[in-house]
Order: structure tokens, then sequence, then C-alpha cells
């Protein structure tokens, strides 16, 4: 007998707006630039990022993950900067960082995981433009 139950998928998105900006340090390491440290405060026990990896890690759930945001985190568990009026400043959540990015590896290591395109972009705009913008849906 086959099993006639409907098969559902849970997606659970891991997204933020990005907070990296364009500016890199000009040391030896390229020391990246935030322009603020609010996904230090996303990443913070009680954040929404941190809730959303606890919440996520006791449900059958499929991640959806943006690797711009793997990307940033991981640039923040090392030596970064963030943006203070005209100038930068050290930045200081490293161990935030280290410790989301830790939570994380654990409850995704046996799960479903799909990678969102980079950045989140405007997949509507793209579809609709895509093919008059360059490095998009040009080469179609």
């Amino acid at each position: 007998a086959s099993d006639s139950r409907t098969k559902l998928t849970f997606l659970w998105p891991l997204i933020a707006s990005p907070h990296v900006t364009a500016e890199t340090r000009s040391d030896e390491q390229q020391t990246p630039v935030f322009a603020d440290d609010e996904l230090a405060e996303e990443l913070a026990p009680g954040g929404r990022l941190e809730q959303m990896v606890s919440l996520g890690s006791r449900l059958p759930v499929t991640w959806v993950v943006d690797p711009d945001l793997l990307a940033s985190v991981a640039a923040m568990a090392g030596k970064y900067e963030v943006e203070s009026g005209d100038t930068t400043v050290p930045g200081k959540n490293q161990a935030v960082a280290r410790q989301w990015l830790t939570a994380l590896e654990k409850v995704v290591e046996d799960g479903k995981v799909i990678a969102l395109p980079f950045a989140d972009p405007d997949l509507a705009s793209i579809a609709h433009r895509g093919k008059n913008v360059s490095g998009t849906l040009s080469h179609l």
C-alpha cells in the first residue's frame, strides 16, 4: 500500500539585510567594514537570528540560507570594523558571531539546506528585467 498522505516541507529562512559595506581597510587582511553593528544584536542570545536557529533546531525544517548572511557572520567572527560617523571603530562582537555560527553548524549538520541567491536579490525584478541587466540573465 502506498502512502497517500500529503508530504509537506517547512522552509525556515535565515536572511538578513546586508550589513557589510563595499569598503575594506587597506591592511593585509583587508578588514571588512560594517555599516553598523545591528547584525550582532540579531545574532546575540534573544536576537532574531539566534531565535530562528534555536527554534528551527527543534522542528523538522528545510533551512533556506542567504550566503551573504553566512559571509557577513564569518567576517564578523574575525577582525572587523564598524562605521562611526566619518571614521571606523573596531568591532567587538566576534564571540557572538562565532557562537551563532557554531550553533547553526550543529543544527544543519544532518538537515536539508538550500542556498538562496546571494544578498536576497529582488527575484521578481530580475525575472522581469534581468535580460537587460549585465551579469544577471543577459547571457540567456
